[in-house]
């Protein structure tokens, strides 16, 4: 690829890592990207002629990697299509928003997905070019590490660049001392979620070149410079759950140099104690006088969205339903004055699209689990696909995260790049196979 193309590379990781913008600028970015390769490559070096001709059905035989890429689609269809019924019984309902509804469904859960998984199987994201690829690790380390700078200087002076450069985070970002910081993202739990996906790609990343000293440092270093904007954000359970899932993904790893894993996870509890506003936040739900519902304000969100299941069981009040078809839900909890979002993914959806919706939800984790089981033999992508189950799973017990359009570009580049790997090890297998292998398939009669 050329610098240019590099480029490109960069914004695309840049975009994916902090959310610069929202969803469609990253998936223009993707595009570009993809356009420059198709240009810059070597049709027969770079380009699996399968692919690009169409041989879609021979190619689906005899990989395991697309059929399962075909099941995770599945589960995102199923995702979108249970978030669209409950669109279709809303008041607001008629068939120009009924068919911008779909697609905007469809492109954010699906298309997006599924065109960063046909480039990732086509071009993998660690090339073998050994030059080129730490140019990039170098770049992409130098990126976070002023991207830190960044969210360092935003947790004491509020500087938002994202709405312009004199602008200041909102006052209620501003919490025991420091703001709540977001970085480049809208707030401050897009950032942190975000955050905990990239360091798993990292992580994993990382894990796949251990057998390079060089390319294998660079990825921890740009892993723990991700770590470290995630352990001064603020946010709590984001925190918890990355540790956790770092943890499930490398837990052999940890084990064999525990002294090590000691340090690191002594240094975290050290930056948490030095970044204070996380612990004090945690700290003050159980020492406040104020009832723990006010302090834990998702209670009452949560209780207004189970009132809109259980008036609307099968379908929900309605996806996108207005804010009036809503009000009488809130009455009679804690701080009903604000009409947020439920900030819990499976009661979100209970409410908005009912079981119909859930069973949709439920059968994307299912396929990604299927997929984990039994298409995908590579250790690390094994395991990188539950570790993103598990957070998917607990970070939505706070967080409507499958919502979010910048969480779900960045899950869909994480599954990608797991998916690029596996497609790339069934390839390296079957370039691997001996000349007696060869030689056994031929017909007996030829000898």
């Amino acid at each position: 690829m050329t610098l240019s193309a590099h480029l490109i590379k960069f914004l695309v990781i840049a975009s994916a890592t902090c959310s610069i913008g929202a969803m469609n600028f990253a998936a223009a970015m993707a595009l570009i990207w993809v356009l420059i390769f198709l240009r810059t490559c070597k049709f027969k070096q770079d380009i699996h002629p399968k692919i690009l001709f169409g041989r879609y059905k021979e190619l689906r035989q005899n990989s395991r990697t697309v059929r399962g890429t075909e099941l995770i689609a599945g589960g995102l269809l199923a995702l979108a299509l249970g978030q669209y019924a409950g669109f279709l019984i809303s008041d607001t309902y008629d068939i120009k928003g009924a068919w911008r509804v779909l697609i905007h469904l469809l492109s954010k859960h699906v298309f997006v997905f599924a065109a960063l998984a046909s480039f990732f199987m086509i071009r993998p994201t660690i090339s073998k070019d050994s030059n080129a690829n730490q140019k990039i690790l170098c770049w992409l380390l130098t990126w976070q590490i002023l991207y830190v700078i960044y969210i360092v200087t935003q947790r004491y002076t509020g500087v938002d660049w994202v709405h312009g450069l004199h602008s200041r985070l909102p006052p209620n970002r501003f919490d025991v001392g420091v703001y709540r910081i977001s970085g480049l993202a809208n707030h401050p739990l897009t950032f942190a979620y975000n955050a905990m996906i990239i360091s798993f790609l990292y992580a994993c990343a990382a894990m796949i070149e251990s057998h390079i000293p060089l390319r294998r440092n660079l990825w921890i270093l740009t892993c723990s410079a991700v770590l470290l904007s995630l352990l001064i954000s603020g946010s709590r359970w984001p925190v918890l759950v990355c540790l956790v899932g770092l943890v499930f993904l490398a837990a052999r790893t940890i084990y064999r140099y525990r002294r090590k894993a000691i340090f690191a996870l002594s240094s975290i509890l050290i930056v948490l104690i030095a970044e204070g506003s996380i612990i004090g936040r945690t700290i003050s739900l159980f020492t406040s006088p104020v009832s723990f519902a006010e302090k834990f304000q998702r209670i009452g969100f949560w209780i207004a969205y189970l009132r809109m299941f259980a008036d609307h069981p099968w379908f929900g009040i309605g996806f996108q339903s207005s804010t009036e078809e809503k009000l009488p839900y809130y009455f009679e909890i804690p701080n009903d004055d604000k009409l947020y979002i439920a900030h819990n993914i499976f009661i979100q959806t209970l409410g908005d699209s009912g079981l119909v919706g859930l069973v949709g939800l439920l059968l994307f984790l299912a396929s990604m689990i299927v997929v984990a089981r039994k298409y995908f033999h590579l250790a690390v992508v094994k395991t990188g696909i539950w570790t993103l189950a598990i957070s998917i799973v607990l970070s939505g017990m706070m967080q409507d995260n499958l919502r979010d359009s910048e969480f779900l570009f960045a899950m869909h580049v994480f599954l990608a790049f797991l998916i690029g790997q596996q497609f790339q090890a069934e390839l390296d297998g079957k370039n691997r196979k001996s000349p007696q292998d060869i030689n056994s398939r031929t017909d007996p009669s030829d000898s």
